[in-house]
């Protein structure tokens, strides 16, 4: 699914890949589909949130490529763009 599919139209093809593969059907799977898009967008945004003449991102000062568990800047970069994503998800509309 990409941004612009429906619901509707997400339910289909996860419903038509079940059942070409004989997966077990996951009743979490539009919860795991929105968390990676919420992941996504908001690793994009801090990317494109960066100022270009320093390669840097405008809070932490540090590129995300330079991102490891116990960079406090850069996750709060990542936090602040996970809570202003916003779009219309697999399970539910995220803003």
């Amino acid at each position: 699914m990409c941004l612009s599919q429906t619901r509707a139209e997400y339910y289909a093809r996860y419903e038509a890949a079940v059942q070409v593969s004989g997966s077990q059907y996951v009743p979490e799977h539009t919860l795991i589909y929105d968390s990676v898009w919420t992941l996504a967008l908001a690793l994009n945004s801090t990317l494109t949130d960066q100022d270009p003449a320093s390669n840097s991102t405008c809070d932490s000062g540090l590129p995300l490529e330079n991102f490891t568990y116990s960079s406090e800047g850069l996750g709060r970069d990542i936090r602040a763009t996970v809570s202003r994503a916003s779009f219309n998800g697999a399970s539910v509309s995220h803003s």
